[in-house]
């Protein structure tokens, strides 16, 4: 009976053992898709600038938006075919990126639609991923680190890309995405959120920026939008936290939108108290900001933020 025993634990154990290889070899594909999916989308990028053109069957550098069949709900998925015909169009939704509650509940956020897009030009680099997907919004680079990814933003359903790829396909680590509420046209602050992967793909090397000496050889962020080239300095590196709703805290989240030098004071002064290590690079009320954000395991709901300004 009892070597009937031990052999019944053997087996189980054996058995435990085959699916934890199962599931990290899932995780491990899972990961090599992602990358692949985004090395895909940069050699794009790539292609176009380097042609200075876009090769897309349209008149011109900006694709009109498919037209939808007159029985067709708006809501639900269409396929474009221009590079992955599973992608698929956000529907309406709730708030909850990485664990961040939304600071507010009226819809502030501005959307990128097709009356802007005929304003102003499109990057010849973007306009193919954004003719895929109206979602894109641009494109963030730093030097030194995994960060070179597509930035996302889709207001109706903010936390789409928490766990959806490009194309809308799962994808584990999901796209760094900006902060639903956001005023992407007027806020002096861009926050964009991304998970941070053990592997250090997606925000996943921003840890490394909690030592001062790779900061002083990586102190920029090239971000992108649809319509201009941008450069950003890193000016500080702080860890925070998300409180309970009756603590007396930082809620940088609740500064997705800056609008004043009265809301920019306030960010700056809540920035200073909270540096890994000083930069000594000054900060004003009126620069413009990019923050970006992502988990850390310093403590309970810990967070991990980079905050850099424009340079002119």
């Amino acid at each position: 009976m009892l070597k009937n025993k031990k052999q019944l634990m053997g087996i189980v154990l054996m058995l435990v053992f085959f699916a934890l290889c199962l599931f990290i070899l899932w995780q491990h594909h899972q990961e090599a898709k992602q990358v692949r999916t985004f090395s895909a989308l940069f050699d794009l990028v790539e292609e176009k600038k380097r042609l200075g053109e876009i090769d897309m069957g349209c008149d011109g550098i900006i694709c009109p938006k498919p037209e939808l069949p007159d029985d067709a709900d708006v809501s639900s998925t269409f396929q474009l075919s221009l590079l992955n015909p599973s992608m698929m169009i956000a529907s309406a939704g709730s708030f909850s990126g990485l664990g961040i509650p939304s600071s507010s509940t009226q819809n502030t956020s501005f959307l990128v639609t097709q009356s802007t897009t005929e304003s102003k030009q499109i990057l010849p680099q973007y306009a193919a991923m954004h003719a895929q997907n109206p979602d894109f919004l641009g494109w963030i680079r730093i030097e030194g680190t995994k960060v070179n990814y597509p930035v996302m933003f889709s207001p109706q359903d903010p936390d789409r890309y928490l766990y959806k790829d490009f194309y809308g396909d799962y994808a584990k680590y999901g796209v760094p995405f900006v902060d639903g509420i956001t005023d992407v046209e007027h806020s002096r602050n861009l926050l964009i959120h991304g998970h941070n992967a053990r592997s250090g793909i997606l925000f996943g090397d921003l840890d490394k920026f909690l030592k001062k000496s790779f900061w002083d050889k990586h102190r920029y962020i090239h971000f992108d939008t649809l319509y201009e080239e941008r450069k950003y300095e890193i000016v500080a590196v702080c860890r925070t936290h998300i409180p309970k709703a009756d603590d007396d805290a930082f809620r940088y989240y609740e500064y997705a939108n800056v609008w004043d030098d009265d809301e920019a004071g306030e960010y700056i002064q809540h920035v200073i108290e909270r540096l890994a290590y000083p930069t000594g690079i000054s900060l004003h009320s009126g620069d413009k900001f990019l923050t970006l954000s992502t988990c850390s395991n310093h403590k309970k709901d810990g967070r991990l933020i980079i905050i850099a300004k424009e340079k002119q």
